[in-house]
């Protein structure tokens, strides 16, 4: 994920209708993907960091 990706939506969706999904990247299975604990908490850090960005900051209009 990254920004330009979310200001090429905004042409098409106000911002505050988009969202970030957590589940991807995530398993809803026991089959799944193989992630670390660590790497897990990463990922979500990554949504929270990007989500500052582009809703908290108004970086993005």
């Amino acid at each position: 994920m990254n920004v330009a990706r979310i200001k090429e939506a905004i042409q098409y969706v106000p911002h505050e209708q988009l969202c970030l999904s957590p589940q991807c990247g995530f398993a809803s299975t026991h089959h799944g993907n193989k992630l670390t604990e660590e790497k897990q908490w990463e990922k979500l850090k990554f949504i929270v960091d990007v989500s500052k960005e582009v809703w908290v900051s108004a970086q993005i209009k």
